[in-house]
């Protein structure tokens, strides 16, 4: 956090981990997903009468590709997956009265 005669800033970095899982019951391979890192990160600005900040937020910010979930159709061996969107860049403005 710093201090400014106008101004106060928040600064956050955030840290999260997954181990490896399986999709399904089954443990099929290609729906796998091996253990991963997160890393996210806020910066937050206010001026001195509060009453006006800026929020300056990214998630997954080292772009890892991981999956969400998946499943498999047993009748015709298909699989399928969904995976993260990935890096995300968020700015947000507010104004109070």
């Amino acid at each position: 956090m710093l201090i400014c005669s106008i101004c106060l800033t928040t600064d956050r970095l955030e840290w999260s981990y997954r181990s490896e899982f399986d999709n399904d019951a089954f443990n099929t391979p290609q729906i796998h997903q091996d253990d991963y890192h997160l890393l996210n990160v806020n910066v937050a600005w206010r001026n001195s009468d509060e009453n006006f900040s800026v929020i300056g937020d990214v998630t997954n910010l080292t772009d890892e590709n991981y999956l969400i979930t998946g499943i498999i159709g047993d009748a015709f061996q298909s699989y399928e997956g969904l995976y993260d969107r990935g890096q995300q860049w968020y700015l947000t403005a507010n104004f109070g009265f």
